[in-house]
């Protein structure tokens, strides 16, 4: 089945599953969040029973809401100077490139396709390539970009005068796509190598008046499909999950994810590397951001996956 139309065919139905997950994940963190304000909806009549001569000063929490936004906007503009202006180099990439055409693998497999999915298109702005909606198959697939960034809302616990928690969630999904045939049935080992040039950047200060966190987190999940999917593993990236934090991190990894499946001789193997971005603050003057996007030194670059018989 090397024919290219039936390829193609193969690879747009698995770019509609990926959609589809994308969107399901999509409802269910937002049901969650739904489930979480909820629970919260009564606190303040049960403070104003609980603590009836309570008066809060309205206006200094207006003005202290004021204050941290504005901190949060100056501190975003010397980050973006910080991380989004450094120069690009591509010493790394010569390094690395060094050690993959020396390999001595069975195959050598190069990028087909990527898939980039997003709650907010302008996360991967910069992109030419096929839109959809929540979707782009960017033209060059050899070099991506995505971003996912959120600035929290509420709360001043019960006193708060714009009611109860409420928690700000973006979220983003890159499919980068591998598809070779085997040329015998066998135990294969799969390695794909992606190197991730970015940064993040986590901003929170928890008081005792009220109730900020932040949290950013990046997870690979990777998977080969020959008939049916096998060879499913996740990878855990970045996971903080603070309550006091101001913190920007240059975050540049070589991936190497590798897992074993067994395929059979002839038919194509689509093999895939999911990241999936979260970014996610709660309270006012709270930041999350992860970024492979801003800047020429940001970026996301399949570079191979590496396939032999075990």
């Amino acid at each position: 089945m090397q024919n290219a139309d039936k390829v193609e065919a193969l690879f747009r139905k698995l770019h509609e599953e990926s959609v589809t997950f994308y969107e399901d994940e999509r409802i269910r963190a937002t049901q969650h969040l739904e489930r979480l304000f909820a629970g919260r909806t009564g606190h303040p009549t049960i403070a104003k029973a609980l603590f009836p001569d309570l008066k809060p000063d309205r206006a200094a929490l207006a003005a202290e809401v004021e204050r941290e936004k504005y901190a949060l906007h100056q501190r975003l503009k010397s980050v973006e100077v910080e991380f989004g202006s450094r120069p690009r180099t591509n010493s790394k990439d010569r390094f690395r490139t060094s050690i993959l055409f020396n390999n001595g693998a069975h195959l050598s497999v190069p990028i087909f396709a990527a898939g980039l999915m997003a709650d907010d298109n302008s996360q991967f702005e910069n992109l030419a390539g096929e839109r959809g909606n929540p979707w782009i198959l960017p033209h060059n697939p050899s070099e991506v970009n995505i971003k996912v960034r959120a600035s929290g809302l509420g709360d001043y616990y019960f006193f708060d005068p714009w009611g109860p928690t409420f928690q700000t969630l973006s979220t983003a999904q890159v499919d980068l796509w591998f598809v070779f045939w085997p040329d015998r049935s066998a135990l294969w080992r799969l390695t794909a190598i992606v190197d991730l040039f970015g940064f993040y950047y986590l901003r929170a200060n928890d008081s005792w008046y009220d109730s900020k966190w932040t949290r950013a987190k990046l997870t690979a999940r990777i998977g080969a499909y020959q008939y049916f999917w096998s060879g499913v593993k996740s990878f855990t990236l970045l996971d903080r999950d603070e309550e006091n934090v101001d913190e920007g991190r240059i975050f540049d990894d070589g991936g190497w994810f590798d897992t074993q499946t067994i395929l059979r001789v002839g038919d194509p193997v689509f093999f895939i590397v999911r990241l999936e971005l979260t970014a996610h603050p709660q309270g006012y003057g709270s930041y999350s951001e992860i970024n492979f996007s801003d800047g020429s030194a940001n970026y996301i670059k399949p570079l191979i996956l590496l396939a032999s018989p075990v």
